[in-house]
């Protein structure tokens, strides 16, 4: 019986998308749910991703940001990846956009944003729109010409796209690029079903290099690398420690990295959350050092500054 309601509701969401995407063909009505899309609550927006697909032409569309201000990006009817990431923001996590809202108001003006593994700069966004200085860390050109054209389109000039990977060593490496850009890696181990859409010989540094005359705290310092993270941490051995910012970082599953991840922060003096919207304004779950078990999710958050801490345990499961 349940078998039979899933498909019947399965077929009427696929109908549903149907009527959607043919309305979705006139400009007005791509306008109507673009504005509808973006203020819709979170349950409607995962079956609105899931049943309609949006049209496959040249268009901009304006992502409404967690802080109230919106961001035009350009969709590409050849380059599927644009439309995904346009309604990635809302669809992605929402308890990371709440996160970086929460990090951005409690840091000083003069603080920037890191961003290691940018991909299409989505967790950029907020930074960005804010005026904040945004390093934009990421080895794929393709990618960085789309992060520059939306940049431009919104009138950002507060921000440094470095077009190399980070890591624990200056050098040159082989990266693997899938087809959704999204698993991207220098580990073929982590692509595992994604097809490699192709490879490239790219530059590496470490963050201490980088960013070794930078003169004000980072707001946070994000990674996402596919499962080189503890490469990209280990890099970043003098930044951590003359400045002990918040860390936000996806462990990957398939990199087994997590228990290394955890010694590291505990080593470092730092709380950990996992973040992950569990409902009523709660967004993160203490991760305490001595459970080796893993974590429900991939995301992260290390904290050192005890008065932020004590903000952030307020949403708290």
């Amino acid at each position: 019986m349940r078998k039979k309601i899933k498909l019947i509701a399965l077929g009427a969401g696929n109908n549903l998308g149907k009527l959607v995407g043919m309305l979705l063909r006139k400009d007005i009505g791509l306008k109507f749910y673009n504005h509808f899309f973006e203020r819709a609550p979170y349950a409607l927006i995962k079956l609105m991703v899931r049943f309609i697909h949006l049209p496959a032409r040249n268009y901009n569309w304006e992502i409404l940001l967690a802080n109230g201000k919106k961001v035009c990006t350009k969709i590409d009817g050849s380059n599927i990846k644009t439309s995904q990431f346009a309604l990635s923001y809302k669809w992605h996590s929402p308890s990371l956009n709440f996160i970086e809202k929460l990090l951005i108001q409690h840091s000083p003006p003069t603080s920037p944003w890191v961003d290691v593994g940018a991909n299409l700069g989505l967790r950029s966004l907020l930074a960005l729109s804010e005026g904040r200085m945004v390093y934009m860390i990421e080895p794929n050109q393709e990618l960085n010409a789309i992060n520059s054209e939306r940049c431009a389109m919104n009138h950002f000039s507060n921000y440094e796209i470095i077009s190399m990977g980070a890591s624990d060593t200056n050098g040159t490496a082989e990266f693997y690029i899938d087809e959704s850009s999204y698993n991207s890696s220098l580990n073929t181990a982590i692509l595992q079903n994604n097809v490699l859409d192709r490879k490239e010989v790219i530059s590496l540094d470490s963050l201490d290099s980088i960013f070794s005359s930078l003169t004000h705290p980072p707001i946070a310092i994000k990674i996402d690398v596919e499962g080189h993270e503890m490469q990209v941490l280990k890099g970043a051995e003098q930044l951590i420690k003359r400045w002990y910012p918040p860390i936000i970082v996806e462990v990957n599953l398939v990199s087994n990295n997590f228990n290394a991840f955890n010694g590291l922060m505990k080593n470092y003096g730092y709380s950990l959350f996992q973040i992950k919207s569990y409902g009523q304004n709660k967004y993160l779950k203490t991760v305490l050092f001595e459970d080796t078990n893993r974590p429900e999710t991939n995301d992260f958050l290390a904290v050192k500054n005890i008065e932020l801490s004590k903000i952030l345990k307020s949403y708290c499961v």
